[in-house]
């Protein structure tokens, strides 16, 4: 299953770079890596007069650039839950570092600098690991220089990943699932679930039934 950690952080505070860095040392120990990226203040996915631009302002989505290298993906959606997110785009990955989703909940990893001045953050209790240049208080915390022990951390978390288990039944009819499909509806449930009040960060199992009539 893939691993989803938070990066959370002020801005400025280096989130970015510590992503730049700690990429090419996770892909060095054999590990898939995709990111997710949070632009608060929107984003212009293109050239104004390129052509895939004028796709999607002709009202095309998802609209597909492929070139030699590889391809982009550009979809207007109303999903924005992380876990829907990545199960649906980041199939088969080990591990996605999400940048920007401060009051999502889930795994966070905070990067913090001195002198850059952070606001309160939501769920402060699941931060896992802070990566800091002073002395925060939380349970584990290492230099920003120390990617490797950051890349230690994270890889120690994929290893103990394992496919979901899920099950559907329609009718009292049980319906035979493929990985995908198990590894969608798990990150689409827990990444909704997640978005509510009272809820368990990490929640063990959840049951969901539908009756109609």
């Amino acid at each position: 299953m893939t691993q989803t950690i938070l990066v959370v952080g002020a801005s400025g505070s280096g989130k970015t770079t510590l992503i730049e860095r700690i990429v090419p040392v996770l892909r060095a120990r054999g590990l898939s890596v995709g990111t997710l990226k949070h632009a608060h203040h929107g984003y212009q996915p293109d050239k104004p007069d390129s052509d895939s631009a004028r796709h999607a302002a002709a009202g095309a989505s998802p609209v597909v650039v492929v070139g030699p290298e590889g391809f982009s993906l550009h979809q207007k959606t109303t999903v924005t839950h992380v876990g829907a997110l990545i199960a649906r785009h980041f199939e088969g990955t080990d591990i996605v570092l999400a940048e920007g989703f401060s009051s999502a909940r889930g795994r966070k990893l905070l990067v913090h600098r001195r002198g850059v001045t952070s606001k309160p953050l939501a769920h402060s209790e699941e931060v896992f690991l802070a990566v800091t240049d002073e002395p925060l208080g939380y349970p584990a915390e290492t230099e920003p220089d120390d990617i490797d022990s950051v890349a230690s951390t994270l890889a120690a978390f994929v290893e103990e990943s394992s496919a979901p288990e899920v099950t559907l039944a329609v009718d009292g009819v049980d319906i035979p699932l493929t990985e995908f499909v198990r590894r969608f509806l798990a990150g689409a449930l827990v990444g909704m679930v997640g978005e509510l009040k009272g809820i368990p960060a990490e929640p063990h199992e959840i049951s969901v039934v539908v009756r109609r009539g």
